[in-house]
């Protein structure tokens, strides 16, 4: 929380611990799996494998006044792949910053759309331009659930089962402070 305090001998030396960030999910967002799941931040330009502070349940954390980078893991399959939220947040003294959670992408399908195989069968985004083997975030065997994702510009692959190839379904889909609903109904 602080460096260089000096603690003198017979004396108590006060900190203060008031400054943090509170991330503040829509409510569309589907709840962190409490084991695998979690939000947390790194220092400014750093990994997400070098997570100072994180929680699988608490939607504010303690943290130093500086700069940082906010992850997001939803659950189990997204475990290695932590989503950048938001890049270089300030934290400063005796503020808890507030960070919104809401934007996203959620599909609405036709009604003959085949279910997902719930194993190897998944829907995802990629920045628009990209190939499936840099999936941002993705949902694997279902499609009820939306993605959230950080503001930007993305395209949508689905893949419907372990002999299917991913597909390019939708593409330049902008995404800025909501939810963004994709119909993927070729009719419309």
């Amino acid at each position: 929380l602080v460096s260089g305090t000096t603690v003198k001998a017979g004396e108590v030396t006060k900190i203060s611990a008031n400054s943090g960030l509170t991330l503040e999910p829509a409510a569309w967002v589907p709840t962190r799996n409490t084991d695998h799941g979690w939000w947390g931040v790194v220092k400014a330009g750093e990994p997400p494998t070098k997570r100072l502070q994180w929680s699988n349940t608490a939607d504010t954390l303690l943290l130093a006044p500086g700069q940082y980078d906010i992850y997001w893991v939803q659950d189990y399959p997204m475990r290695n792949h932590p989503l950048l939220l938001v890049s270089g947040t300030t934290v400063k003294a005796g503020e808890v910053t507030k960070i919104s959670a809401n934007a996203g992408i959620k599909l609405k399908l036709p009604a003959n759309t085949p279910v997902l195989d719930s194993n190897n069968g998944w829907w995802g985004v990629v920045q628009t331009g990209r190939e499936p083997d840099v999936l941002i975030h993705w949902s694997p065997g279902r499609v009820d659930q939306p993605l959230l994702l950080p503001p930007g510009k993305y395209d949508i692959f689905w893949k419907q089962d372990h002999p299917s190839k991913p597909k390019r379904v939708k593409q330049a889909i902008v995404v800025n402070r909501d939810l963004v609903v994709v119909d993927l109904d070729p009719k419309n």
